[in-house]
């Protein structure tokens, strides 16, 4: 690039043009390339000629907050999300024979962090998923231990109530279902902008 355009000239030796180049002091160094090249240089719109709108929105935006700034307190939103669990499970008659992989559903309180429902089940992220894991964040949880041999005080696991909000990403809280949910149970539900779930993150 210097050889280009920072020569004086050229000289030719045969048919080859040489440039000439002034003495090294004369010549931009590599710091004040680097310092031009950032300062002219729009990363916003680099990345974004490079990955699309969505995907710069998606990975390269700047971060002005999260979900916990909404909540004012516990029990003001619930964070509800499904992953399907990375392992296969296997049928209790016949081990040989896979039943699937296990959807599990997580009920989390977004200003205390605390996990206030749970469910696992074979069926694929439905809405008979996300209500079974908001029937469990409304249990009592020395109940729910007990059934499974576990012995816990009402203060280890002081959550069995409704939020105000739900928070979800656009999956199974979405159509009539939720308009019936909101109307009989007077809970509003939130929802991310599509190929947005991110913005439910907790820090």
């Amino acid at each position: 690039m210097i050889e280009k355009h920072f020569n004086n000239g050229y000289r030719e030796e045969g048919n080859i043009k040489i440039p000439i180049l002034p003495v090294a002091s004369e010549l931009p160094t590599f710091g004040q390339f680097r310092y031009w090249y950032a300062k002219e240089l729009d990363l916003r719109q680099s990345i974004t000629a490079r990955e699309g709108k969505r995907g710069f929105v998606l990975r390269h935006r700047a971060v002005l907050g999260n979900s916990t700034r909404m909540a004012i307190g516990p029990g003001s939103i619930y964070r509800i999300d499904a992953t399907i669990a990375d392992v296969y499970l296997v049928s209790s008659f016949d081990r040989s024979m896979i039943i699937g992989r296990p959807v599990i559903y997580m009920v989390i309180d977004v200003f205390s962090r605390m996990i206030t429902g749970l469910y696992i089940g074979l069926e694929g992220p439905s809405w008979i998923g996300a209500m079974m894991a908001l029937a469990n964040a409304t249990m009592d949880k020395v109940a729910f231990c007990a059934e499974f041999g576990i012995e816990i005080s009402g203060q280890e696991w002081p959550c069995h109530y409704l939020p105000e909000t739900i928070l979800a990403d656009r999956g199974e809280l979405e159509g009539v279902n939720t308009d019936n949910l909101v109307d009989s149970l007077n809970i509003a539900v939130a929802n991310t902008p599509p190929y947005r779930g991110h913005r439910q993150f907790l820090q």
